[in-house]
């Protein structure tokens, strides 16, 4: 496989993840990341749900406000853990946001100091 194909694949996986979001469209995501509609469809389909986001990728998608921003003050934990409960109907508590924010900073993705966050890894 060549670095460019490579590079293709890479797109349509994160496209494909990024289309996964609730207020997320297929064509915003497709265009975001310079692939075709038809392309994007057919990686979900074929990923199914290996391109499904875990719930750090919605933390991240909340603190980046879908991935416009790269860094900010820290939304309070108790709406970011409403947000994970809409998505994903576990009963997230702002303990298990806070969680979440410790591995992504273990993960090397953000960084925290005091109330404020800053990308360091890709999003979407």
């Amino acid at each position: 496989m060549t670095h460019s194909a490579d590079a293709e694949s890479e797109r349509l996986f994160r496209a494909a993840r990024y289309a996964q979001f609730p207020d997320v469209r297929r064509a915003a995501a497709a265009a975001r990341f310079g692939v075709s509609l038809g392309a994007l469809r057919r990686a979900i389909r074929e990923l199914g749900l290996t391109c499904r986001p875990r719930l750090g990728d919605y933390v991240l998608h909340t603190l980046t406000r879908g991935g416009t921003v790269t860094a900010g003050p820290l939304p309070e934990l108790d709406s970011v853990a409403r947000y994970l409960d809409y998505v994903n109907k576990d009963g997230s508590r702002p303990e298990d946001v806070a969680r979440l924010l410790e591995e992504l900073t273990r993960e090397g993705m953000i960084e925290l100091e005091g109330d404020r966050w800053r990308l360091l890894g890709e999003f979407p």
